[in-house]
């Protein structure tokens, strides 16, 4: 393949220009890349403190959200375990206290209330400080000091005296 001398080539030349004298476009670049390392030194000091915080309240809130689940499925067990006549309300408090983790220091309520329905309701109720279930303390943040999980079911009639007969609640006439 013979180049014509007169034809333009299709790839430029290279420019071979000294390196040290950059052009306007070089210099402009170099500045902006010095000014911007200044300003990434000050921004992880800014940003890390929120980013620290906004862990540190969702770390809190999910340990309080999964504590109260937990408080939850202990206070329904307590309620049925009293429900269906397999504890007294002494023996379910026990239970829930064996089943709940932690140093944390709970209270227990265990009661029987009326019900117009003619058995009673079984109602168990947990709870416990707030800063005892996280490591920041970051519900104090929106003014909660106590965590309680409340479970609430009806007693059912069963057979108390082991004769196969079930249990009757209110007036055995009228059966209600």
């Amino acid at each position: 393949m013979v180049l014509d001398p007169n034809r333009p080539s299709p790839v430029p030349a290279p420019s071979f220009e000294p390196r040290s004298m950059p052009s306007r476009l070089a210099q402009g670049i170099a500045k902006l890349r010095a000014a911007g390392a200044r300003h990434r030194s000050i921004a992880p000091a800014i940003l890390l403190p929120v980013v620290a915080a906004a862990a540190g309240i969702t770390l809190d809130l999910s340990l309080a959200y999964r504590s109260h689940g937990h408080m939850q499925d202990v206070a329904r067990d307590a309620a049925r375990l009293v429900a269906v006549g397999e504890a007294t309300m002494a023996q379910a408090e026990t239970y829930a206290l064996s089943r709940l983790p932690g140093p944390a220091s709970y209270s227990i309520m265990v009661a029987e209330r009326p019900s117009r329905h003619g058995a009673p309701d079984v109602l168990v109720a947990i709870s416990t400080a707030s800063d005892s279930v996280g490591f920041f303390g970051a519900l104090q943040l929106f003014d909660v000091d106590r965590i309680t999980a409340r479970y609430a079911t009806r007693k059912e009639a069963v057979d108390q005296v082991g004769c196969g007969a079930p249990c009757t609640f209110g007036d055995p006439k009228t059966g209600g």
